[in-house]
């Protein structure tokens, strides 16, 4: 279709804008200028790709990843351009029947951050095009905030999926007692040639202002007004208003305590409130903690327990351990209310100095809360890591995902997978 055509063409070419506007800092006297450019070889054999109820079909593929970063630090900005693509051949696959050598996968990302004094600004986007085939669970969680993507309970079967991101904004005094800031922040999905109809082009945008302030040197009231507009192909234009109220006290240099109070008025759907209180600590000298827990009441769904963890510790000097989780109540880009649940947890292991072995394992979960149903992977991975030289390394692995869906038979896929490559660094 030619709005997806052009909908390609526009990220590509937005991400361009972006660039052309904050390259000039480029011209700063840099602390730091660096270049990567990576190459990953790979081959990978699947059992039952699709996930798909009592299927055994299979699928190997081989598969040479590109990527390139540049990224300028000066005393005052910092930015990073990224690209990457995929060019896969596919020996066999049980579904299709024939072989196929495509490129696709491309990226584009841009980022860029400015300190003046009292004032930090910045600006990223990225722009992903992807087979959906090829889409794994983890590809639909945001590792920064552990969210899950508005389209995680459809992706699956085959086509195109583009993804266009971008968000920008100030914050004033951020460690003064008085500070303010505003962002704007939107994201589109495309599909083209989807044998999933649940798939819909979709876009949302955020406009939102916070501000805080120091009542005590150690209390500090937060506030956040925000407003989304969310549209697809086969609903209407709707909007949700967000408000947030909360105060942190600072109990000690390692602990500080905090509440929120959270309510949300949908356009679409009955309003609600979220209660939480949380904690940040750091236990020890190698570990951090964040931690809340909080409730969400409607008038449309029963109480649901929400909230977030973020903990990480380094207990030895060859061995490091994280939790991310996340849970939260939401609208859909189709006004559905959903329950979002996604959790992370890794381990790592040095053997020796040049061998490591890293554990990883992720659960993710979309509630619908409109119509009773739910969606849901659990995934665990292996995988030993040898470092063959300065720049060279090798990977081999196995991993494992269970897939449940109401009303379905749960659907289990397993895969190995080998990997070499190697980073090319100028810089510095």
């Amino acid at each position: 279709m030619n709005t997806k055509k052009k909908s390609a063409i526009g990220g590509a070419s937005a991400l361009a804008i972006f660039a052309s506007v904050a390259l000039p800092s480029l011209a700063q006297t840099p602390t730091g200028l660096t270049s990567t450019f990576s190459v990953d070889q790979s081959l990978r054999s699947t059992q039952n790709p699709s996930q798909t109820p009592g299927n055994s079909d299979s699928r190997t593929f081989t598969s040479t990843d590109l990527g390139y970063v540049l990224k300028s630090e000066t005393r005052r900005s910092e930015i990073e351009l990224s690209a990457s693509g995929t060019l896969r051949y596919v020996f066999s696959d049980d579904t299709s029947g024939s072989e196929d050598l495509t490129f696709g996968d491309e990226t584009l990302g841009f980022s860029y951050t400015n300190l003046a004094p009292n004032v930090r600004t910045f600006l990223t986007a990225a722009y992903s095009r992807d087979d959906i085939s090829f889409i794994d669970s983890s590809d639909l969680i945001d590792d920064e905030h552990t969210t899950l993507s508005d389209d995680f309970g459809d992706t699956s079967g085959t086509g195109t999926r583009e993804a266009f991101q971008y968000r920008l904004g100030f914050q004033t005094n951020e460690n003064g007692p008085f500070g303010w800031g505003a962002t704007v922040s939107g994201a589109k999905l495309n599909y083209d040639d989807v044998s999933n109809l649940d798939l819909v082009d979709g876009t949302s945008v955020t406009a939102a202002l916070n501000a805080h302030l120091d009542i005590s040197p150690t209390i500090q009231i937060d506030t956040m007004i925000s407003q989304t507009q969310r549209e697809t192909d086969t609903t209407n234009q709707s909007s949700t208003l967000n408000l947030r109220l909360g105060a942190t006290a600072v109990r000690s240099d390692n602990l500080s305590v905090r509440g929120q109070l959270f309510y949300s008025a949908p356009e679409s759907n009955n309003d609600r409130f979220t209660i939480s209180g949380g904690l940040t600590a750091t236990p020890t000298a190698r570990s951090s903690l964040r931690f809340d827990v909080g409730a969400t009441l409607s008038d449309g769904f029963d109480t649901r327990l929400t909230g977030g963890l973020q903990y990480q510790v380094q207990p030895t000097s060859t061995s490091s351990y994280s939790i991310q989780f996340n849970s939260a109540v939401t609208e859909s880009n189709d006004d559905d209310v959903v329950l979002n649940t996604a959790a992370i947890v890794g381990a790592n292991f040095d053997l020796t100095s040049a061998t490591s072995l890293s554990l990883n394992a992720s659960f993710v979960e979309q509630e619908n809360l409109s119509t009773d149903t739910t969606e849901s992977e659990l995934s665990a991975k292996v995988q030993l890591n040898r470092q063959l030289t300065q720049d060279w390394r090798v990977s081999v692995g196995a991993d494992h995902t269970t897939r449940r869906e109401t009303g379905l038979d749960n659907a289990s896929s397993q895969g190995l997978f080998f990997s070499i490559g190697r980073d090319w660094v100028a810089g510095r």
